[in-house]
């Protein structure tokens, strides 16, 4: 049952994100009061291996895991971006020097999170969603495996992060 509605979390937030985005690129749209609005356009590949990364919400976390058997952080979203021709390594110092670097607030759907201490990367997570107040990424930690959370939100992650990468180079 947990895995259903942690994989039913992943699907409404897709759908929701859908609909930001939909709202967001249609000037014709007048803002409806609370309304949150994503700051980018979403390519539908972007949109796909998003929805593909969120279905995996609650597998085990596998040190050096790269399969649904269980992940590890770096296997995690070098599957989920090898399921759709986007070679990366199975290592998060390899991921860390892929793609191009950019701001934290031009993160993108499908594009990857770094953390760590000064020195090193120690973690990868796959942005979900962005909104400019909210960041949500998907990840998989050794604590609850692959789930989805809002990095801002975090007391544990937020002030871990290092940098962000568009990997998908689009």
């Amino acid at each position: 049952m947990s895995k259903f509605l942690n994989s039913l979390t992943g699907v409404i937030l897709l759908s929701l994100l859908c609909f930001a985005q939909i709202q967001a690129t249609n000037p014709n749209n007048p803002p409806i009061e609370g309304e949150r609005r994503v700051l980018y356009t979403v390519s539908q590949t972007r949109l796909d291996i998003v929805n593909f990364a969120s279905v995996h919400t609650g597998i085990k976390y596998v040190s050096a895991g790269r399969s649904i058997k269980g992940f590890d952080c770096s296997g995690f979203t070098s599957y989920c971006l090898k399921y759709f021709d986007f070679n990366v390594s199975a290592s998060s110092a390899a991921q860390a020097a892929t793609g191009k670097r950019i701001e934290f607030s031009e993160a993108r759907p499908g594009d990857l999170i770094f953390f760590g201490s000064k020195k090193s990367v120690t973690h990868v997570a796959m942005v979900v969603e962005n909104d400019g107040e909210h960041l949500m990424i998907v990840h998989s930690t050794s604590s609850k495996g692959v789930m989805i959370e809002d990095v801002y939100a975090s007391k544990y992650w937020k002030p871990k992060m290092k940098f962000a990468r568009n990997v998908l180079n689009d």
